[in-house]
């Protein structure tokens, strides 16, 4: 299991640590069995990357301007990370604060830093999340308004979580399942182009030096063929 390390609110102030756990979800749930609330965590390899990358310079600060559009892959990944953070006793605001300082600057931490000012200005979440980033979608701010309301916030992330991730495959497959055809038109388009724009042309030349007659089929053939040649700009 990876070896994750963490600084962290305590008791007696601000710690730092190192724990074992199969995944993020299990260390935010460690660490909030011994009641510290996690400023931020990462796999061990990773944090001395990022401290480099800090050093060095070559994290800069992102511009927000306008929507925040994110990928679908982005929103489950920040819905999933939410809940954990959630699911382990952190309230909303340290939970957004804590996926502000990922290391990565990504459309998930920028969307992170807006919505925590939202939320500390005093805006529920539901409505932060409804005038900051489009790619959440209606539902998914009623039900965490209902959540809100509710007191099952942690519940309701989970649950659209694991929604988001089954959208992601299904859409994945559909997209794998439409991959085939859509080879075989493309294919069926390029080959009928191929036989009246070249091939039919020189077979015509041929049996007009040989003094042969073309069949009916062949003529109309012949004719398509040289209104498409005349005419394929208009079809553009």
């Amino acid at each position: 299991m990876p070896t994750f390390v963490y600084s962290a609110h305590g008791p007696s102030g601000v710690v730092t640590g190192e724990l074992t756990a199969s995944d993020r979800g299990e260390a935010f749930a460690l660490l909030g069995k011994k009641k510290i609330q996690p400023i931020k965590l990462e796999i061990a390899g990773d944090a001395k990357s990022a401290a480099k990358a800090i050093a060095k310079g070559k994290v800069a600060s992102e511009t927000i301007t306008g929507p925040i559009k994110l990928k679908l892959a982005q929103v489950v990944l920040f819905i999933e990370e939410l809940a954990d953070l959630v699911g382990a006793g952190i309230q909303l605001e340290p939970a957004l604060a804590t996926m502000e300082r990922r290391r990565e600057l990504s459309g998930i931490k920028t969307l992170a830093s807006v919505l925590r000012g939202k939320v500390r200005d005093g805006m529920s979440f539901s409505k932060a999340v409804a005038a900051t980033s489009p790619s959440f979608g209606n539902l998914f701010c009623a039900l965490v308004s209902a959540g809100e309301a509710s007191g099952s916030m942690s519940t309701i992330l989970k649950r659209q979580a694991q929604y988001m991730r089954s959208l992601q495959a299904l859409r994945s497959k559909v997209l794998s399942a439409l991959l085939y055809p859509a080879f075989l038109i493309v294919a069926a388009i390029g080959v009928t182009l191929l036989f009246v724009v070249y091939l039919i042309p020189k077979l015509t030349e041929m049996l007009d030096s040989t003094g042969g007659s073309l069949p009916l089929a062949a003529q109309i053939i012949l004719k398509v063929s040289d209104t498409f040649k005349a005419t394929w700009w208009m079809m553009l």
